[in-house]
């Protein structure tokens, strides 16, 4: 975020006035440069003299761990004493050494601030970033300002909450905050000797109520940012809080509408919207503004709640700098036809004309993505825009499209969208995206998806993302590979082709591409979010008119239903329709009111209607789905129609001809669930033949229908009816199925009594009809002259739904726990079938076949592990019509990204725009396991036996570990997403056991003298799994692993260091998820040598008298050429006891050390007055033997100690010890 632009200090202060605040709007603001992007998303908030401490708050739910963590706290305070006062400043405070256990307040105590001493009566504090700029800065009194940037540190020129604390009349106290807590002015203790503070909480005191926080918002410009501010728990009382907008780098008129006003969170509710209306600014940088909440209180005023993130973020995407949407085809080849959309006249032409089609789009519906080009691969299809100045991006960008593929390579590439050497993308013959580009300096670099297992005809959304350093592709909001380099991008002049490689061979993409898009700007993931949901309303599906839907006949003393649908070119019914309508009979008479069938959710004008003029109008809502019912109330006995007019576009519908009677049958539901009709079910309908009386204008049944009365009954089926099979009407004495047309005779024969006649309809497939009945035979009714009159009448518009959905997932063995079997891998595809079903459970075959398709959408939620992650349901789950066959659809390429057990659902929200929505769930669906695993070394590192002076170990001797190598193992979903639920509770099936090593017999290039490699003997003990991190686990080698580099005649060689690898060749939990990787290598760092060494006794001799003889003893080791001191032996320990010693001449005094330098002891012999030798043995550990002998073996040490002799051999001429 930019620095922020303020208006005067009265507006950021707040007064408690509204209308106040209202006029501040208009007042010019103060403009600055150099302050953080975080400065207004966190506070210092609370000064601590006694207690020693200084509290951040951190005001927004956008700062992050990983944000505030490179954060600085300074500060300066007086000390010295009054005749001799001195400024002593901390230094730069890492926040990272805050308590964060009562975030949003984090505490930096007197270890985290180092010295001097805080000071309340003089000093200032600053919070800054990684750059060093200013977050927050506060200064106490007037003496100390040295931690200021005066670039940035008042308010409200620089700064938007209050950074001055004055101290009045040696005021003073031990400790200072901010009240209201977060963005309020600062206020010290009263002077209060002992003083008190709220440290790690609220600074607003006896408060009560829960917490309150509001959520960040990211949208493209011109839309609407809708911020949710949510309560805890809800209040039994009306909430009020007061909120406005503040600039960031967007700016208020230009980027954004500002608001100032209160939000009223109702009594029983826990949450609250505040819309912000941003603006098409055509800014190509990404741009913010900031929601501030303050003063909440109940209904009396009082004080309530506490904010927990009282700033908002309002992220306002760039502006493209090439949009193509793809919808105003078809298109013949012409200069500028493709049009663009982002208003930079970057049109283009399709080559080979492309295919255009508004059929099963990537987003259905209106608002939706609209149209799209279809390209024949075969047939050298593409669209090309020409190169302009705008196109020549270098960094950062980001370029999408949707793309539906009919045909992916058998081998090479198919091309998504290519400018050359600047950018392009393409799918390969592993289903995957591959990304290539150049930089400046002429390096090239690709990469490709890992995961995105694209699967042929469904449509998936691709962006890839640039900046210099990290580079990401995304596969449906998803991010599905990453790589790190670095530079700009090359550009050129070369067009930006669509389906298409610059004329590469064998590139030309098949299949359908749409809304492809660039901006200047890398989005993040929230940006990356936005552009994925990102729809419109499609032009093509704009309104073209009504289908208005009567009666052929109704009472005078009834109402017709009249049934009012808004279709667009394509006779689609307008779902989002929310037009005014006229409605006008061609009588002139009649009375509106709303329906029953469809309940309206618009409002319907005169309410209540009784002017008897016909007229009225309809306000749609979205809520309609695009069709209402209402009821015609007309006392005369009129023949008239019905004409529905759009007052803004003027589009029109009129009805046919619906015949007001005298006498007339009234079609009624007596069913408990009214005209709630669903299939396979009995539904109870009364028919009342009913009349005016001439006489006295009163309405009542005839009641010389008092006997069965046969008559001729028909369906008319509206637009959207399937055509299916007809239902059955049973009236007790006759059982009908009615056709479509009116039959010749009479077919079916009602029991009335007293005008009144029951019957029952069973449908067995879906529908919407109206039943027509006729009387013309029965002479009941008759006119003046005896002639039989005919009695008719039409039911309401009937919808016939399925009674639910049934979902089966092929295959699935429905796991109930984290112990049954197993289904599929994280990010496997399944096949799930949906039937629309009635309520005998029978699939109904005409579902999907309505002139308006109806169809399903699917969704998911998580059954266990309970409290997990609920990961994300890829593939089709926008269901239309036109998939269900035989009132089934099948699903081939659904998955699920996590693990554990999941239940499908699937739902119908109004069929055929009634309700209540139809719904089906599948039951448990699993037992989902991880994908694989992926494996990180930390290789850990040998120990040396010694490091007195150079670090060394002994051939021989055992080596263990100074760090413990370990494995992060992470359990891996699709691509590079890591399944959260594989380390909850049971569902962690990896153990230590699990993995497999097998240890080193030879070192990687050291050879022995015999030319062989190295010999190395090792024991490997099972080593320790635990959870790091929810989806991985650390597996650490054990402490108690030893190694050994053989000692032998053959191991005499120059010291070296060690160069030893440990292989793990598998890791495989008990499902069978395994690291693909394997075998893995784990070379530890070895920052030592391994010494051939011996242990050496010196031979000595000496009188037989003499009270004491001493034998030298030590280490050493070879060199290469020889044998030298171990100087740097200052660990190997000695003692007497393992000397085999004769003592026939002597004894040996025990002893016992540690050598120094490589030299022990010496041993004391002391001479018992007898001349001859004793040969000692010294028995020593394998590290410390030697060939002694020459004969090939490792032999002990050996000296001997020669007593009665006063000087050497007189025989021997030389003498040379080994």
């Amino acid at each position: 975020m930019r620095q922020f632009k303020r208006a005067l200090q009265g507006f950021l202060k707040w007064s408690k006035s509204l209308a106040c605040s209202l006029i501040v709007m208009i007042l010019p603001q103060f403009v600055y440069a150099e302050c953080s992007d975080f400065a207004g998303l966190a506070t210092i908030n609370e000064i601590s003299e006694k207690d020693g401490f200084i509290e951040i708050k951190l005001l927004s739910s956008s700062v992050l761990v990983s944000d505030y963590e490179t954060w600085q706290l300074e500060f300066c305070a007086l000390a010295g004493n009054k005749n001799n006062p001195s400024t002593a400043c901390s230094s730069s405070r890492s926040v990272s050494l805050a308590n964060q256990s009562t975030s949003p307040w984090l505490i930096m105590d007197g270890n985290d601030l180092g010295s001097p001493d805080i000071n309340l009566l003089g000093m200032d504090v600053r919070l800054s970033d990684a750059q060093g700029k200013t977050i927050d800065y506060v200064r106490v009194g007037s003496s100390v300002s040295n931690s200021e940037d005066a670039s940035c540190s008042s308010s409200p020129d620089e700064l938007p909450f209050d950074t001055r604390l004055t101290l009045v009349g040696g005021e003073s106290g031990k400790y200072a905050r901010r009240r209201p807590d977060g963005t309020g002015e600062w206020t010290m203790s009263s002077g209060a000797s002992d003083g008190k503070d709220t440290e790690g909480s609220s600074n607003d005191e006896g408060v009560s109520g829960p917490l309150i926080n509001v959520d960040n918002v990211t949208v493209f410009q011109g839309d609407t940012a809708v911020f949710t501010v949510e309560l805890g728990a809800a209040a039994a009382t009306d909430i009020r809080i007061d909120y406005a907008t503040l600039d960031g780098s967007a700016t208020q008129g230009v980027d954004y509408e500002a608001r100032v006003g209160t939000l009223t969170i109702p009594s029983g509710q826990s949450q609250g919207t505040v819309s912000i209306s941003t603006l098409q600014s055509g800014s190509l940088d990404q741009r913010k503004f900031l929601l501030r909440l303050r003063d909440a209180r109940d209904a009396s005023g009082a004080r309530y709640g506490i904010f927990e993130s009282e700033i908002g973020v309002g992220t306002i995407l760039p502006a493209a700098v090439g949009d193509w949407h793809l919808d105003n085809g078809p298109w013949n080849g012409s200069v500028g036809e493709v049009l663009d959309s982002s208003g930079n006249g970057l049109n283009g032409r399709a080559v080979t004309s492309p295919e255009f089609s508004v059929s099963l789009p990537a987003r259905s519906g209106s608002p939706g993505t609209c149209g799209y080009g279809d390209f024949d691969g075969t047939s050298n299809q593409f669209i090309e825009i020409s190169d302009q100045s705008a196109l020549d991006l270098p960094g950062p960008l980001t370029v999408s499209a949707w793309v539906n593929v009919r045909r992916f390579p058998r081998s090479g590439l198919h091309t998504i969208a290519s400018k050359d050497e600047n950018f392009e993308f393409h799918i390969n013959s592993s289903n995957e995206i591959y990304w290539w580009w150049r930089t400046q300096n002429g390096g090239t670099h690709s990469f490709t998806t890992s995961g995105a297992n694209l699967v042929e005809d469904q449509w998936y959304h691709i962006a890839v993302v640039y900046e210099s350093g990290l580079q990401r592709i995304y596969v449906d909001g998803i991010e599905k590979g990453r790589a790190n380099r670095s530079g700009s991008l090359m550009t050129n002049g070369d067009p930006l082709h669509i389906g298409q490689d610059q004329f590469f061979s064998g590139r030309y993409f098949d299949g359908r591409i749409d809304e492809v898009t660039v901006f200047s700007a890398a989005f993040g993931p929230e940006g990356i979010a936005a552009l994925y949901r990102r729809v419109r309303p499609c032009a093509f599906n704009r309104l073209d008119g009504f289908e208005v839907n009567v009666p052929a006949v109704a009472s005078v003393c009834g109402a017709a239903e009249v049934t009012i649908r808004a279709f667009d070119q394509n006779g689609n019914t307008l779902s989002g329709y929310a037009g005014l309508v006229s409605l006008q009979t061609s009588s002139g008479s009649g009375n509106w009111s709303p329906g029953f069938l469809n309940i309206p959710s618009g409002s319907l004008t005169p309410t209540p209607d009784n002017n008897n003029d016909g007229a009225a109008s309809y306000q749609f809502d979205a809520g309609d789905n695009g069709s209402v019912s209402l009821l015609l109330e007309n006392a005369t006995a009129d023949e008239l129609t019905i004409l529905a007019s759009d007052l803004a576009d003027g589009q029109q519908g009129r009805s046919g001809p619906v015949q007001f009677l005298e006498n007339a049958f009234v079609i009624e539901s007596t069913d408990a669930e009214g005209l709630d009709i669903v299939a396979e079910r009995d539904h109870s309908f009364l028919v009342t033949a009913i009349r005016r009386d001439s006489a006295t204008g009163e309405c009542g049944p005839i009641a010389d229908y008092d006997r069965q009365v046969a008559v001729k009954a028909w369906l008319s089926r509206s637009g959207d009816d399937p055509g299916g099979v007809a239902p059955e009407l049973d009236s007790g004495v006759s059982v009908l199925s009615p056709g479509s047309a009116v039959p010749l005779s009479d077919n079916l024969t009602l029991d009335f009594s007293g005008g009144f006649a029951d019957f029952s309809l069973f449908a067995g497939d879906v529908g919407q009809y109206r039943l027509n009945l006729l009387d013309e035979t029965s002479g009941i009714v008759v006119d003046a002259t005896g002639s039989p009159l005919p009695v008719a009448g039409t039911s309401a518009l009937w919808t016939v739904r399925p009674d639910r959905f049934t979902l089966a997932v092929t295959d699935n063995p429905a796991a109930t726990d984290a112990n049954g079997p197993l289904f599929k891998a994280a990010g496997q595809p399944f096949e799930l079938v949906v039937s629309a079903v009635g309520a005998s459970g029978n699939p109904l075959l005409s579902f999907g076949q309505e002139g308006s398709p109806q169809g399903a959408s699917i969704s998911h939620s998580l059954i266990k592990p309970v409290g997990g992650q609920t990961g994300i349901l890829s593939g089709p789950v926008s269901l239309p019509g036109a998939l269900f066959n035989g009132g089934r659809a099948t699903v081939s390429n659904l998955s699920w990204n996590e693990v554990g057990i999941l239940e499908l659902s699937a739902k119908n929200s109004t069929y055929l725009g009634v309700a209540p929505e139809v719904s089906g769930a599948s039951g448990e669906v699993g037992r989902f396991v991880p994908d694989r695993f992926d494996v990180s070394v930390s290789v850990g590192e040998l120990a040396p036996f010694c490091d007195a002076g150079a670090a060394f170990v002994y051939s021989g001797q055992p080596m263990e570990w100074a760090v413990v190598p370990t494995l992060t193992i992470s359990a891996m979903g699709p691509g590079t997403y890591v399944t959260r639920n594989y380390t909850e509770g049971d569902f962690l099936k990896l153990t230590a056991l699990d993995v497999s090593r097998s240890a080193p017999s030879t070192d990687n290039a050291q050879m022995d003298l015999s030319g062989a490699g190295y010999p190395i003997t090792a024991s490997l003990q099972t080593g320790l799994f635990s959870v790091a991190s929810p989806g991985t686990g650390v597996y650490a080698f054990s402490t108690t692993d030893e190694f050994v580099y053989q000692k032998s005649v053959d191991a005499r060689i120059s010291p070296f260091s060690p160069d030893m690898t440990v292989t793990v060749h598998g890791i495989e939990d008990s499902d069978g998820v395994l690291a693909p990787t394997a075998p893995i290598s784990v070379t530890p760092l070895a920052p030592l040598d391994v010494r051939y060494g011996r242990w050496v006794i010196e031979n000595v001799y000496g009188p037989e008298n003499v009270s004491e003889l001493y034998m030298r003893f030590g280490a050493e080791f070879w060199e290469g050429g020889r044998y030298v001191s171990h100087n740097a032996d200052d660990c190997s320990q000695w003692a007497t006891t393992p000397i085999a010693d004769p003592e026939v001449h002597h004894s040996l005094v025990s002893g016992s050390g540690t050598l120094g330098g490589g030299l022990g002891g010496p041993l004391t012999l002391q001479p018992n007055g007898t001349q001859g030798t004793d040969t000692l043995v010294w028995d020593v550990p394998v590290w410390f033997e030697d060939d002694e002998d020459g004969d090939g073996s490792l032999d002990d040490p050996t000296g001997l100690a020669t007593f009665g002799v006063y000087r050497g051999h007189d025989r021997v001429i030389y003498w040379q010890e080994r």
